[in-house]
């Protein structure tokens, strides 16, 4: 079964990325979970052990059914992940250039992985993941990072790179594709 398992045991993790985890569909049902490793209410200006998260994420992918939950909890934690002055000036594919640089504001440590993001035209972008967190969730923050910060009613598809397997199957990065109209 997998395991999610840090880089390095001194990634941290900014409590505000896991404080809205119970908006999330069906955050009531997983709150237990979250409750069971000290997560229940975190301190948003609080720096927690990353592992105790993916602790978390290794009990939902183990009672199953745990894609809906990552992809749900993933679009709850862009809501309140924290992200640059003045982003709502900048434009969508510049933020996503930013990606990177978001990630190393809520998470910190000697090896935390990290994000890129090449852009294919003014409405379309790649993004590739190589971090300890789950794939789903990843799809999830992408989905969520696009609607943030695109215009209400913008048109959005993400999907993963069917050529590239995915870290959650053994593989050495995740890549979703991004495309808005």
């Amino acid at each position: 079964m997998l395991r999610y398992t840090v880089f390095h045991p001194d990634h941290e993790m900014i409590g505000v990325s896991i404080a809205d985890y119970k908006h999330a569909v069906r955050g009531e049902e997983i709150h237990e979970y979250f409750a069971k490793h000290g997560l229940a209410h975190p301190d948003p200006d609080t720096w927690y052990p990353l592992q105790t998260l993916l602790d978390v994420f290794n009990d939902l992918n183990a009672r199953g059914g745990a894609m809906f939950d990552f992809i749900s909890v993933g679009m709850n934690v862009i809501e309140n992940m924290v992200l640059p002055p003045d982003i709502e000036s900048i434009p969508a594919v510049e933020i996503f250039q930013m990606a990177d640089v978001i990630y190393k504001m809520n998470n910190r440590g000697s090896n935390i992985g990290g994000l890129t993001c090449n852009v294919v035209n003014d409405h379309s972008i790649i993004m590739t993941y190589i971090t300890p967190l789950p794939d789903h969730l990843w799809y999830g923050i992408a989905y969520g990072f696009a609607r943030r910060l695109l215009p209400k009613g913008t048109h959005i598809t993400a999907y993963f790179d069917e050529h590239v397997v995915q870290r959650d199957e053994g593989g050495e990065k995740t890549v979703i594709h991004i495309k808005w109209e």
